[in-house]
């Protein structure tokens, strides 16, 4: 049998190579981290998240973007944001259970959770089989620690991720050119930069309504027994429960008429499920038709801008101390 022999020479060549290739990977590393890092979302919403350790949130929102540029925590004291965009309650489920099951340094008072008219379709929110859309969300939210631990990854692994963040995700330094806000992601909040555009709001409410409901069922199966999870998960860990409405404008509300859309079935039907587990339990917040009437709260067709945002948000802080839910 041949053994390949090295020389002195040869093996100070092999440590000269790797020594190169560990202090240009580390360079990069670094560049990466300052530069690009720092402008990816979800790395924005973990080192957030992180700063919550040891604490205790009054108000946690839970929901779509509908709540992510909704519900503004700088005017809700001791609040957070974990609204996403698409974000439905498989993935909110997968999340919280490893929040309160594995993170025992945070506490929740109050979950607030949205149940808007879309809020449980499949055409508004994820695939609840699609596991990356599951670790993505599960990335943005949780703890470095937690998320691995919940994603089953080794500790190679983890110490790589951990250590050299640019492995894995190469395909962000398209962030170089892009300039974000760092108000952005306070406490998960992300404002709406935007103004519905009045005269194609009747055209947008229709295009939502067939692109969210046509050929769909209302309330799917499938998203609704996540959420009834949640609503058992919260009961068990003894957190209040705060369903809410975000508000939208009149052409959407005429849209969904347009098409016979039946609110009473669609609140009847989540209302007596809700019942079943938390009984009278429960606060229902309903702003729907509050900015009726005010399409200059409004980026688009569904989704408030800052200016609405931070209008609600005072709006509900000041119904929570109403209920005497503030500290």
């Amino acid at each position: 049998m041949n053994h390949t022999k090295f020389s002195l020479d040869d093996l100070k060549h092999i440590a000269i190579f790797f020594l190169l290739f560990i202090t240009i990977l580390s360079f990069l590393n670094i560049v990466y981290v300052k530069f690009i890092l720092v402008k990816r979302a979800d790395y924005r919403k973990q080192v957030a998240y992180e700063q919550l350790q040891n604490k205790t949130l009054d108000f946690a929102f839970f929901g779509t973007s509908h709540t992510n540029s909704g519900a503004n925590p700088a005017f809700i004291p001791n609040s957070y944001n974990y609204g996403g965009g698409g974000k439905g309650y498989p993935s909110i489920y997968d999340y919280l259970s490893e929040m309160i099951t594995n993170n025992k340094s945070l506490k929740i008072k109050n979950l607030v959770l949205e149940i808007d008219l879309a809020t449980f379709s499949y055409g508004a929110t994820d695939n609840i089989f699609d596991y990356n859309t599951k670790t993505n969300y599960l990335s943005e939210c949780l703890s470095f620690q937690i998320f691995a631990k919940a994603t089953h990854l080794d500790y190679f692994r983890r110490l790589i991720k951990r250590c050299f963040p640019l492995i894995g995700h190469g395909e962000d330094f398209s962030h170089l050119t892009s300039n974000p806000t760092s108000q952005i992601f306070v406490n998960g909040f992300q404002p709406y930069v935007g103004n519905l555009a009045l005269e194609n709001a009747t055209r947008d409410g229709l295009a939502h309504y067939k692109g969210v409901f046509e050929g769909k069922n209302i309330i799917s199966d499938a998203h609704f027994d996540y959420f009834i999870k949640i609503l058992r998960l919260a009961k068990d860990n003894n957190i209040k429960v705060i369903l809410i409405r975000f508000p939208m404008p009149k052409e959407y509300d005429e849209a969904h008429k347009q098409f016979n859309f039946s609110e009473d079935y669609y609140f009847d039907s989540i209302f007596k499920k809700v019942g079943l587990i938390l009984g009278d339990n429960y606060i229902v917040l309903d702003y729907y038709n509050l900015f009726f009437n005010e399409t200059d709260y409004f980026g688009d067709i569904t989704h408030l801008n800052n200016r609405g945002g931070e209008k609600l948000s005072k709006k509900i802080y000041q119904d929570l101390r109403i209920l005497n839910l503030t500290a």
